[in-house]
C-alpha cells in the first residue's frame, strides 16, 4: 500500500545475489544533543557536532572519574566503574572500551589498563602486527584487526580476510578447515614464519573473531557518546535539561535525571506560568520545568499560555491569567493541575486558596466578559473596564507539607519541591546501597539493605493458606517493587504500615520481568541509626621509629 519495495528473502540469500543489508535505527541520543545544543544557542553560543573539539580536558576528566549516568553507552554501574579504571584520555581508548565492556572481550580489559599505564609489557603476537595492535596497546578488539591481521600476516586480500573472519564466527569445521591452510601457508610464505607459530596465531586470531566488534560501529558509538560527555562536562545545565525534555513522559527517568542534575549542584526551579516554556529550558544556569510535564495540561492549553505570555508580558494574578488566556482550553481539572504543580506560586497566593477560589474566579471572569459584551462599562472609568469589585480570594492556609508533595508526584510523577523521606536522607545516605533507579545493575543474590518509603501494600494468601504481600518502596532515586514471603512476613507484618519509612534487607529477585526486592529483614530506622555507628574505622598515619 505504500509503495515500498519488500522481500521474504533472507539475509544470507539477498548477500548471494549482490545486496547489501543495511538495518536503520533509531536513536534518541541525536535528539538529545540537538535539544542541547539549541538550548546553548540561547546563550549566543554557536556549536554544533561537528565543531565539538575531540580533545577537551574537562571532557575526559569526567570520564575518567566514572561520571557518566545520562551518557550513551556509558552509564552502567559496570562501565563507570571501568572509566574510573582506564582513565581514557583519548577517543581511541573510548572505542575500546565500548567493544571491550561485553561478554567476553571484557576478560581483557584488565590487560589493556594494565598495558596502557605501563605495569604490565605490550606484547604483540607477531612484531609485524604493532602497527594495528598499537592502538589497543596489544590487545585484539575489533573485528578489522583480525582481517588486517590476516592480510600482514598471510598476505590475505580484504575480501579474502573477510571470509576469513566469517568462517571463524560460524565454527564451520570444513571452511576454518580451509582458511587455516590458506593462512598457514600464507605467513610461511610472506613473513616465514614456521606452522607451529602460525598456528597458534591462527588459534589467537580464531578466539578474537568469536566476540570481536566490528570497530566502525563502536566508533560511532564512541563518538556519539563524547559528544554526549562533552556536553555534560561543559554545558551541564543544557545538558540535563535536554535529557528532561528527552524523558519528559517516564516519572522513572525524570526522577534519575532530577536527582543527577541537583547532584552536580544545578537548581531545577518548578513550573511557572510566568518563567516556564513547552519544554524543559535553562535560565541564568538553573533548569526551569516545561509546561508539558505536567499530567493533564494539554499541548493547546500551554500553547495558548505561551503566546498571551509573548503577547502580553508576564501574568500577574491568578484571576488577570484567566480572563488573557480564556476558559476555551481550560477546564477545572486543568486548573487544579497547574495550580498543584506549583504554576502559580510567584503570584502571591497559596495552592489552596486557589484551589478554593476556582469556581468563584471562573464565574467572576465570565461575568465580566458577559457584562464587557453588553457594553456595561463602569460610569466612572471610560477605558471599558466593567464596575465589578475586585476579586475576593477565600482565604486559606496552606496544603500540609506531606499533601503537597502527594500532590506534585501524582501530576509530575515525583516529588519535586521535597520528599517525605528527606529527614532521613542522611541515613538512606550512608546505609542505603541500592539504585532503586537501576535495580536491573544489581548482583544476582547479594544483600542489599534499602531505606524507603512504603508506596504500595497488598496482602494475599499462598496455596499452602499462608499470607504474603506485594507491595512498592520508593526513595529519592525511584521505586521498587517488593514481595514479603509467609516467614517474614509473619515476623515483620506490624512494621509494614502505609507511608512508614523503613529499613529492609533482602536481595533483588530477577524471577520476574521486572526486577522486585524479596525482603528478609525490616528494621525501624532508629535501629538503623544505632547499628550504623557501632563500626569506627581510624586511619593513622605510619610513623617512624
Amino acid at each position: 500500500k505504500t509503495g515500498a519495495l519488500a522481500t521474504q528473502f533472507t539475509m544470507d540469500q539477498l548477500e548471494a545475489c549482490g545486496l547489501v543489508k543495511m538495518d536503520f535505527l533509531g536513536l534518541k541520543t541525536l535528539t538529545l544533543i540537538q535539544n542541547t545544543l539549541a538550548l546553548v544557542a540561547k546563550r549566543g553560543i554557536e556549536l554544533t557536532e561537528e565543531s565539538i573539539p575531540e580533545d577537551d580536558e574537562a571532557t575526559f576528566r569526567l570520564l575518567g572519574e566514572g561520571r557518566s549516568t545520562s551518557i550513551f553507552q556509558f552509564e552502567s554501574s559496570g562501565m563507570q566503574g571501568v572509566l574510573k579504571q582506564a582513565k581514557p584520555d583519548r577517543i581511541e581508548d573510548l572505542i575500546a572500551l565500548n567493544a571491550l565492556y561485553r561478554p567476553g572481550p571484557m576478560d581483557n580489559i584488565p590487560q589493556f589498563v594494565d598495558c596502557k599505564f605501563g605495569r604490565e609489557p605490550i606484547q604483540y603476537p607477531h612484531p609485524v602486527l604493532e602497527p594495528i595492535l598499537k592502538e589497543t596497546y596489544g590487545v585484539i578488539v575489533y573485528q578489522e584487526q583480525v582481517m588486517q591481521a590476516a592480510q600482514l600476516l598471510a598476505g590475505f586480500s580484504l575480501g579474502g580476510a573477510d571470509l576469513l573472519r566469517r568462517a571463524m564466527g560460524k565454527k564451520k569445521v570444513e571452511e576454518m578447515a580451509k582458511q587455516r591452510a590458506l593462512f598457514v601457508r600464507g605467513c610461511a610464505e610472506r613473513n616465514g614464519i614456521p606452522e607451529a607459530r602460525a598456528n597458534e596465531i591462527f588459534d589467537l586470531l580464531d578466539k578474537f573473531a568469536g566476540y570481536g566488534f566490528n570497530k566502525s560501529h563502536a566508533a560511532a558509538y564512541a563518538v556519539v557518546a563524547y559528544r554526549t560527555a562533552y556536553l555534560k562536562a561543559n554545558f551541564p545545565a543544557e545538558f540535563m535539561a535536554a535529557n528532561l525534555t528527552n524523558e519528559i513522559s517516564n516519572p522513572d527517568k525524570m526522577t534519575e535525571y532530577i536527582g543527577e542534575a541537583r547532584s552536580m549542584g544545578i537548581e531545577i526551579l518548578p513550573p511557572d506560568v510566568n518563567r516556564s516554556d513547552t519544554k524543559f529550558t535553562v535560565s541564568e544556569g538553573r533548569i526551569v520545568y516545561g509546561l508539558l510535564g505536567i499530567k493533564g495540561v494539554g499541548e493547546g492549553l500551554v500553547r495558548s499560555i505561551l503566546e498571551e505570555r509573548d503577547r502580553g508580558g508576564p501574568y500577574k494574578d491568578f484571576v488577570e491569567f484567566l480572563e488573557r488566556v480564556g476558559m476555551g482550553q481550560m477546564n477545572k481539572k486543568s486548573l487544579e493541575a497547574l495550580i498543584l504543580a506549583g504554576c502559580f506560586d510567584t503570584l502571591g497566593h497559596s495552592r489552596q486558596e486557589l484551589v478554593r477560589s476556582i469556581d468563584r474566579a471562573v464565574d467572576y471572569v465570565q461575568r465580566k466578559e458577559e457584562a464587557r459584551a453588553f457594553g456595561q462599562a463602569s460610569l466612572f472609568e471610560g477605558s471599558g473596564e466593567t464596575d465589578l469589585p475586585p476579586f475576593a480570594y477565600e482565604s486559606s492556609e496552606e496544603y500540609p507539607r506531606k499533601e503537597i508533595l502527594q500532590r506534585e508526584k501524582e501530576l509530575l510523577g515525583f516529588y519535586f519541591s521535597g520528599h517525605p523521606m528527606d529527614e532521613y536522607r542522611k541515613l538512606w545516605e550512608r546505609c542505603a546501597d541500592l539504585d532503586l533507579s537501576r535495580p536491573d545493575r544489581a548482583t544476582p543474590k547479594r544483600k542489599y539493605t534499602l531505606v524507603a518509603q512504603l508506596t504500595e501494600w497488598r496482602e494475599t494468601l499462598t496455596k499452602a493458606g499462608r499470607r504474603m504481600a506485594f507491595g512498592a518502596v520508593s526513595d529519592f532515586r525511584g521505586t521498587l517493587p517488593i514481595v514479603v514471603f509467609a516467614n517474614a512476613l509473619e515476623q515483620y507484618r506490624d512494621r509494614f504500615v502505609p507511608d512508614a519509612v523503613l529499613c529492609l534487607k533482602g536481595e533483588v529477585d530477577f524471577s520476574r520481568p521486572e526486577p522486585g526486592f524479596k525482603v528478609d529483614e525490616v528494621l525501624d530506622p532508629s535501629q538503623l541509626r544505632e547499628k550504623s555507628y557501632r563500626q569506627v574505622h581510624l586511619r593513622l598515619a605510619g610513623v617512624r621509629t
